[in-house]
C-alpha cells in the first residue's frame, strides 16, 4: 500500500515486467479515500500476458472517479507456477486524472 500526500483520481497505471514467467497474470488495484481503512476496487485484470522482457503495459481505470489517498495492488497469480511462485515487477506508475 502506498499513501499519498493528497487525494488523486487514478486515471490509469502502467506496469513494466522484468521477467516474463514471474509476472502476475491476474491483479486487483484498489483505492482508499480514508488512508487505508476502507477499500474500493479501481481495476481488475485477468489473463494478462507479457511477451518480452521489460515490456510496459498501460491500463486505463474504468468509470471509477473516486479520489484516493492510498493505493494498493494485489497480485493473485504468476504466469508460470510450475517454475516459480515468485513475483517480479520492474516498475508501476500511477497517472492521475482531473480531481
Amino acid at each position: 500500500m502506498d499513501k499519498l500526500d493528497a487525494k488523486i483520481i487514478v486515471a490509469s497505471y502502467s506496469i513494466t515486467c522484468s521477467q516474463i514467467r514471474r509476472f502476475a497474470i491476474s491483479l486487483i488495484v484498489e483505492g482508499s479515500s480514508d488512508g487505508g481503512s476502507n477499500w474500493y476496487v479501481l481495476d481488475r485484470q485477468t489473463s494478462q500476458k507479457f511477451d518480452s522482457y521489460f515490456q510496459r503495459k498501460l491500463y486505463r481505470v474504468g468509470s471509477r472517479h473516486t479520489q484516493s489517498n492510498a493505493i494498493r495492488f494485489t497480485f493473485l497469480s504468476v504466469r508460470d507456477v510450475k517454475s516459480t511462485l515468485r513475483l517480479q515487477i520492474c516498475s508501476i506508475y500511477l497517472y492521475a486524472g482531473n480531481c
